[in-house]
């Protein structure tokens, strides 16, 4: 399918998060998921050939942004990607794509120093994290919003409903609905009423969000 791009997106101020973060079990072992980042960097870099604002929040991933014009800010751990919404929240937004795999759990109490490897058995006891979705639109009421939730299997049926809880609590005006079951990529674009596409690529993806972006 081929998109007609039109260019509205130009010079808008676009913050795109992304890739995974870590959580501190000890000082030298992390908890952490598999997400690359490559999905958010796609839509980054997408959003930066329409000649949009783009800052990006980066996560530890092996790739790097290509493009020069895009302003990338670096971090690991849950905290740090906390403490650079909270200083760049205050400057609005025109939209924010929150992509990054933010850890949905940290240790009630994590370890000072390593812990030692000759423990028979280790228990680490989790509780939830702060959603920083909801951070965002706290911060940047008036900023469009697009969320993602990653969904073991997916289908209509399921992205739906599992997306509604997100749309109702973050108020997003778009959701990202995607899985990576079999080592096959599947997401959908939808809002509040309807699924707006499906695709098997996150090429896919990106192109298609910007181009229903740039009809907002």
């Amino acid at each position: 399918m081929v998109y007609k791009i039109q260019n509205s997106l130009k010079n808008k101020k676009v913050l795109v998060t992304l890739g995974p973060t870590w959580i501190p079990i000890d000082d030298t072992r992390v908890l952490s998921n598999v997400s690359s980042g490559a999905l958010g960097q796609m839509i980054a870099e997408e959003l930066d050939k329409q000649d949009a604002k783009v800052t990006v929040f980066q996560g530890p991933t092996q790739c790097q942004i290509k493009s020069a014009r895009i302003r990338v800010f670096h971090f690991k751990f849950f905290d740090e990607l906390k403490a650079l919404l909270n200083r760049a929240l205050k400057n609005n937004f025109d939209i924010i794509i929150h992509a990054a795999a933010v850890s949905d759990y940290k240790l009630k109490k994590n370890f000072k120093t390593k812990i030692s490897s000759s423990l028979k058995t280790l228990k680490l006891e989790l509780i939830p994290n702060e959603k920083l979705i909801d951070l965002i639109r706290r911060k940047n009421p008036k900023a469009y919003l697009v969320g993602f939730k990653l969904i073991s299997q997916i289908n209509q049926s399921i992205a739906r409903k599992r997306s509604a809880e997100l749309f109702k609590r973050a108020k997003c005006d778009l959701i990202i609905a995607n899985s990576l079951a079999n080592k096959q990529y599947k997401g959908c674009i939808l809002n509040l009423n309807e699924i707006i596409s499906w695709h098997n690529t996150r090429q896919g993806i990106a192109k298609a969000l910007i181009a229903f972006l740039n009809k907002q």
